[in-house]
């Protein structure tokens, strides 16, 4: 009898912390902040009195936990290691101990190395659809780039092992905010803090007073050729008397053409587009 009772009394006390009507976080997000900080967030109910939060490198067993008082629904993370990948979990309480929600995992995240954030980003160069920048090579390993359009929280991220960069297929007449951060070493899980975004803009050759010149044959832009319109710097206009008018710089590029943008004061008249790599083209410019 003794026996029974014990289990019955265990049934209860199980059945009390499940139906507590505590409900569990939601929205978990973290934000890595420094090489040894990161910002933990989520969201809560108004019956909420705490909550419970726990941090742990994924490499060991042992969990550092906190207590945030609610209405606060983050927990700034100090100490960390740096380049570590960690776990965390946080679970809603009550005003009784009794009253507790399951845990619930966050995303995984990892601390940023010590390196050091790539510096004097500028732009090289932009077209319709196009931005090419570059920054002060730090003796990285890589770096990855990070590009969103100005008020806009969707972002791209590439990853190239040199200090420039061209990003295709952008909206004309259109701010992008750029940031970079650098990788270290070859085995680092993740890089540096991110540089200072940096905004630049595509433009549109219709408000930039220049015109658009196609270049194109059968194999001029085939995946063949010689030409690669996204890494020749730049092709030059040659009048009929041989002499260099201007160097015209890619616009932007497709299966079928390479285009150029040429300055709306460009004389008429017959001309040459001498590409590098590629026999020259006659271009009667009205």
């Amino acid at each position: 009898m003794k026996c029974f009772l014990t289990i019955a009394f265990l049934s209860v006390l199980f059945q009390k912390n499940v139906t507590a009507g505590i409900s569990p976080p939601a929205n978990l997000r973290t934000e890595v902040t420094s090489p040894t900080q990161v910002k933990l967030i989520w969201s809560g109910s108004i019956d909420d009195y705490s909550y419970q939060v726990r941090v742990k490198a994924i490499s060991e067993t042992t969990w550092s936990e906190f207590i945030v008082t609610a209405p606060s629904t983050n927990r700034r993370i100090n100490n960390l290691k740096e380049g570590t990948a960690y776990c965390w979990e946080v679970q809603c309480c009550g005003k009784s101990k009794k009253d507790v929600s399951g845990f619930i995992k966050g995303e995984d995240f990892i601390t940023f190395t010590d390196c050091i954030a790539p510096q004097e980003i500028t732009m090289v160069r932009s077209g319709l659809d196009y931005l090419i920048v570059n920054w002060e090579d730090n003796g990285a390993v890589k770096y990855e780039v990070k590009i969103h359009e100005s008020g806009v929280t969707d972002k791209k991220i590439y990853f190239t092992q040199n200090s420039t960069i061209r990003i295709d297929n952008l909206l004309p007449y259109t701010e992008y905010e750029i940031a970079i951060s650098s990788f270290c070493n070859e085995t680092d899980l993740t890089g540096s803090v991110f540089s200072e975004s940096e905004t630049f803009s595509t433009y549109s050759f219709l408000q930039n007073d220049f015109e658009r010149l196609e270049y194109s044959d059968n194999n001029s832009v085939s995946s063949d050729s010689k030409i690669n319109p996204k890494m020749f710097a730049s092709a030059k206009l040659i009048n009929t008397l041989g002499q260099v008018v201007s160097n015209i710089k890619p616009a932007s590029s497709n299966s079928a053409a390479i285009y150029f943008d040429l300055n709306i004061d460009t004389p008429a008249g017959i001309y040459v587009v001498q590409i590098p790599g590629e026999e020259c083209k006659r271009y009667f410019l009205q």
